[in-house]
């Protein structure tokens, strides 16, 4: 007999429980597992890695998140973890129980992959242990943002990311969040734009490429800004606390 609990709170949280497999046998090597189950939809937003003020993102039902167990001799999957049933049977031994929504090495708008994972110990005589688990976010989300000043100089914007996999297209403020495979060194931002005086032609002007690294459950902010009259100063920000700052030079000649 299986049973099973959702109760709304941050996000989602299931429980699967038996009652059979709770008793004591003299002489079985074999347990059983209680998964307890939820997934947090808190996106760290400083640099100190708190969750603070900062954002939250739409996280799936735990009802549609796939469940992976690993031990001595056995590697099963279940595409729904409402499929298990702690009637199971297992070997008494070390486990690895995993649970994830999405995948991880897919990058692009609206990419979210959620992750859990954990070794346990399996105990004998029929016992079952529980194991509680909480998905977070497994990539990264990256925006860029321009201040007012930036704007007004440059009057014409256009932002490439490129990842160790794949090349985007980003805009600011995006109706969809950016979600790329983390952790990663080395991701690749681009931005040629056209100064006001040069709208009527159309000239581009290519910065200097700023190259960030990203980690898990984790919002990044590249922000451009113009200060003074010879250099953009790139700010990366989290929440709104600038953890890394590049100067790129330009020029800012208007008869150049």
């Amino acid at each position: 007999m299986k049973r099973i609990f959702i109760t709304a709170v941050t996000a989602a949280l299931l429980t699967v429980s038996c009652q059979k497999g709770e008793g004591y046998t003299a002489g079985s090597s074999e347990g059983g597992l209680r998964l307890n189950l939820s997934s947090s939809n808190v996106v760290l937003t400083t640099s100190e890695g708190q969750t603070g003020a900062g954002m939250t993102i739409d996280v799936p039902p735990i009802a549609d998140f796939s469940l992976h167990i690993t031990g001595p001799d056995y590697d099963r999957t279940w595409s729904s973890v409402e499929e298990y049933s702690s009637d199971e049977r297992l070997t008494t031994g070390t486990y690895q129980v995993s649970i994830q929504y999405g995948d991880p090495s897919e990058e692009g708008l609206s990419k979210p992959c959620f992750s859990a994972s954990e070794s346990v110990e399996v105990p004998d005589r029929n016992r079952t242990v529980d194991v509680t688990l909480t998905a977070k976010l497994a990539n990264a989300i990256v925006e860029v943002a321009m201040t007012d000043n930036f704007k007004s100089y440059f009057v014409e914007h256009e932002f490439t990311l490129t990842t160790a996999s794949n090349t985007f297209s980003i805009d600011e403020n995006p109706a969809e969040h950016l979600h790329v495979a983390a952790p990663q060194s080395g991701i690749a931002i681009d931005c040629e734009c056209v100064r006001q005086a040069d709208a009527a032609t159309g000239k581009k002007t290519k910065l200097d490429t700023v190259h960030i690294d990203v980690e898990p459950q984790t919002r990044y902010i590249v922000k451009y800004d113009l200060q003074n009259a010879g250099s953009v100063t790139v700010n990366i920000t989290l929440n709104d606390e600038t953890i890394d700052s590049i100067v790129i030079p330009i020029e800012t000649n208007e008869n150049a």
